[in-house]
């Protein structure tokens, strides 16, 4: 079974299911997971008692999760106009 992502262009939203044996989905996990763990590093050096000190540090660990999640967004966008083409590409050989 595959995942199901939305995708809404303009006012219309639809959802299309891509296989999760998709390179591009296992790249999508694979990058969930490594911001996953970035942010629980993040955590703990907060919890740790981050001071002004560690500002710099604070900032270069937000930016690189922001990054991260515009990277995800930008996979599963990929994600999903591979799957409609390849949908459409069927649809027009039967």
């Amino acid at each position: 079974m595959g995942e199901r992502n939305f995708k809404k262009i303009g006012k219309f939203e639809f959802s299309v299911e891509v296989p999760m044996d998709s390179d591009l989905m296992v790249a999508i996990e694979l990058a969930k997971e490594k911001r996953n763990a970035t942010l629980e590093e993040f955590e703990q050096l907060i919890k740790s008692g981050a001071t002004r000190e560690d500002k710099e540090k604070v900032g270069t660990i937000i930016d690189g999760i922001l990054q991260m999640n515009e990277n995800i967004k930008v996979m599963e966008d990929a994600a999903i106009a591979v799957r409609m083409y390849k949908l459409d590409q069927k649809n027009n050989s039967e």
